[in-house]
């Protein structure tokens, strides 16, 4: 049988990238929050000069690219590792519902990556426990059916709230608007916080089932780095 293939690595790369991705909201939250003071005190007829606006705006667009770019590095690192988890599950069952394909081409296809990478993962933690209950004397079945679904409850409800602040802040022309857009970006930080330490726990409760598969397919490797390094 094929030996599985190298996944720790991706599995805390995705981890970091994970945490990199809430640092910078975080960082954007607070931005906003002085962007409100500064929206606020203008529209209370406060003094304000030119140097603070251009400022305000030159941070706001500067985190906006540093956020995009550590968002789409995230995203990628941790499809890597959703393929490579769903390729090695591949070579111990050969009957999954979809190819390894699927598990990085559901996340851009409209409407399908909805819910087709959540039934991915699902099927990844259901078939997983089940190999290794079959080959482990009582290994502890554990149900993660909640710790998945509300994962992915808040990953949609992220992206929606994601995709309104962005049109709203495209739009906004007038002072009111911008201090309606710029309220609606500080609220997020109430779902990307728990979507941050949630997947970050998707990731390793399933990395470790990863890596005691390896074990039961090699026993030899046990005790070692399972995956090696090569990512």
């Amino acid at each position: 049988m094929e030996p599985l293939r190298p996944n720790e690595s991706r599995a805390r790369i995705a981890i970091v990238f994970i945490w990199v991705t809430l640092g910078m909201q975080c960082l954007g939250y607070l931005s906003d929050l002085w962007q409100l003071i500064l929206l606020r005190s203008i529209m209370n007829g406060e003094g304000y000069d030119i140097t603070t606006l251009e400022a305000n705006d030159s941070r706001q667009q500067l985190l906006a690219i540093l956020n995009f770019i550590v968002l789409l590095t995230s995203a990628v690192t941790f499809i890597m590792w959703f393929r490579r988890a769903y390729y090695n599950l591949h070579i111990l069952d050969k009957n999954l519902s979809h190819t390894d394909g699927w598990a990085s081409g559901a996340w851009f296809i409209p409407i399908v990556s909805l819910f087709k990478p959540f039934q991915i993962m699902r099927e990844l933690y259901s078939v997983t426990q089940s190999i290794l209950s079959s080959r482990i004397p009582n290994f502890p079945m554990r149900d993660y059916s909640r710790l998945l679904g509300w994962w992915w409850a808040l990953w949609i409800i992220n992206n929606f709230w994601g995709n309104i602040s962005f049109r709203i802040s495209m739009d906004a022309k007038s002072l009111d608007s911008i201090l309606f857009a710029t309220n609606v970006s500080i609220w997020n930080v109430l779902v990307t916080v728990p979507l941050a330490i949630l997947a970050v726990k998707v990731v390793r409760e399933y990395s470790g089932m990863e890596n005691l598969m390896a074990t039961v397919q090699n026993p030899e490797s046990s005790g070692q780095d399972l995956f090696g390094k090569e990512f």
